[in-house]
């Protein structure tokens, strides 16, 4: 029995060099993306959706990269996955992202980073890139739900140490910081995950020692903790 990423694969491979140059078989690939049946234990093929990442004609084409995105943070969730992006799958992701075609895009794609940083060997690569930084770029943008995607996969890069490092070195506490002040709960909680994971590094222990920051922590944890008073 073949999954719906299976049937994306074949559907690729048909199709190819036409996807975006043929209404029709664009129309049927999206078709296909936006199935939410990706239910299956078993590795799938992801090869065909990088793929399709580094085709000029598909990064110009702003509705096909959201759907390949999409797909791709539902399919990094599985473990198998994750290890077969590879060097080349974050080079495809980061090629989408800069410089991105919309926001939208900005957002599905750092939620493909959140998940599939869980695998050290992808987080190794990326912290040879400029993705890093990008992802640190994101979260002064006034998009909550990239920032709170960002500060995710930060969160996910700083699991290890070689990722707080380059984080602390990149100045991503202050960028995280700032971010403890928005007034969307989601972004306060993924960027308090990336300290807190950055709270073992010396370095970033020093810089959130500022008493304006830490209390500012404290009070926004508190918040999202205790049930709101208002009537």
């Amino acid at each position: 029995m073949t999954t719906k990423a299976d049937d994306i694969a074949q559907h690729y491979q048909r199709s190819k060099g036409a996807i975006a140059t043929d209404p029709a078989r664009r129309q049927d690939l999206l078709i296909l993306l936006g199935c939410p049946n990706f239910q299956n234990p078993k590795a799938d093929q992801i090869s065909c959706f990088i793929e399709m990442l580094t085709l000029r004609q598909v990064q110009r084409d702003a509705v096909v990269v959201l759907a390949l995105l999409k797909c791709l943070k539902i399919l990094s969730r599985k473990s198998s996955n994750r290890s077969a992006v590879g060097n080349e799958g974050v080079c495809a992701l980061l090629m989408n992202l800069s410089p991105s075609l919309n926001t939208a895009i900005s957002a599905e794609g750092s939620s493909v980073l959140l998940n599939i940083c869980y695998e050290p060997s992808n987080v190794a690569f990326l912290l040879r890139t400029p993705g890093v930084q990008m992802l640190i770029d994101f979260l002064a943008e006034e998009d909550p739900e990239l920032q709170a995607n960002a500060a995710g996969a930060i969160q996910s890069v700083c699991f290890l140490p070689d990722g707080r490092e380059h984080v602390l070195e990149l100045d991503g506490v202050q960028a995280l910081l700032a971010r403890l002040s928005s007034s969307h709960a989601n972004v306060v909680i993924r960027a308090s995950g990336a300290v807190h994971n950055l709270s073992s590094e010396e370095g970033a222990i020093e810089l959130m020692r500022d008493i304006a920051s830490l209390r500012l922590l404290a009070n926004e944890l508190l918040a999202l903790m205790l049930p709101s008073t208002n009537a």
